[in-house]
């Protein structure tokens, strides 16, 4: 917005004299993109440098909706999770699961709830608040956490600075793409797999079956134990397509996880 501080303008000014003083081959960019169109844009245009090999920190800077579905842009438009999350997954493909993702603004932290496990992963690491946040706390927690990665490059000591500065709502939450995939996949189970889910399903066969007047129609016992060794094999595929595993075999040794 016209009127608000421009932490992100800060913060940059102060990584880059860091980095300048750390020497550590690094480089630092700041993008003003206002409307949808420029942010959209920006991200593609990103996604193209980590394809030829540069692997960024994405550190998005703006206001949340109070509906925890999205962000406002700089012109005061609408950007939902669900529109933002092709781009940011296209970024990580090209990084093969590499991406860390930092979103600062007030509830950035609920980007995790549009994640599915029939997704391919939007970031490698997460970084984000759960509630609202003031831009003098921007500043601190961030300059905190980037000041500590520049001087260290130790991603455990980092997060320990960042969450040491206290928030006055909420905090910030952190998460990798193993935690994102494991929250999506126990929605799913529940939502698919218990025993009244299977029940339902299997009385939902039957019916398509009988209405499509098949010869061969199982018991609805029969039925549920079908679906019931389905549950390994969805699992295997929805493991390797999040993790990119059947475009980056590598990814297999570091996203290691069982039904």
């Amino acid at each position: 917005m016209p009127s608000d501080r421009r932490t992100g303008k800060l913060l940059w000014e102060d990584i880059d004299t860091v980095n300048g003083f750390h020497q550590r081959g690094l480089e630092t960019e700041l993008v003003h993109a206002n409307t949808k169109a420029e942010f959209l844009a920006s991200l593609e245009r990103i996604q193209g440098e980590a394809s030829q090999g540069e692997y960024p920190i994405l550190h998005i800077e703006c206001h949340g909706s109070e509906d925890k579905t999205g962000l406002i842009l700089g012109d005061s438009s609408f950007l939902s999770w669900s529109e933002l999350k092709p781009f940011l997954t296209a970024i990580n493909v090209a990084t093969k699961c590499n991406l860390l993702i930092v979103m600062a603004s007030c509830y950035g932290g609920y980007l995790g709830e549009i994640i599915l496990p029939t997704d391919r992963a939007p970031c490698w690491g997460f970084i984000g608040p759960t509630d609202t946040i003031y831009p003098d706390e921007l500043l601190s927690t961030f300059n905190a956490f980037y000041g500590e990665l520049l001087a260290s490059l130790n991603g455990d000591e980092s997060l320990a600075a960042l969450s040491a500065r206290k928030l006055r709502f909420g905090g910030y939450y952190f998460t990798t793409a193993v935690n994102f995939f494991k929250r999506a996949y126990k929605g799913y189970l529940k939502e698919y797999c218990s025993e009244s889910a299977l029940e339902e399903r299997a009385k939902r066969m039957s019916r398509k079956l009988k209405k499509m007047d098949s010869q061969h129609r199982p018991g609805k016992g029969a039925m549920k134990r079908l679906l019931k060794r389905t549950e390994t094999p969805s699992f295997e595929k929805y493991h390797r397509q999040f993790f990119m595993i059947d475009l980056f075999p590598e990814n297999a040794s570091r996203f290691e996880l069982s039904l």
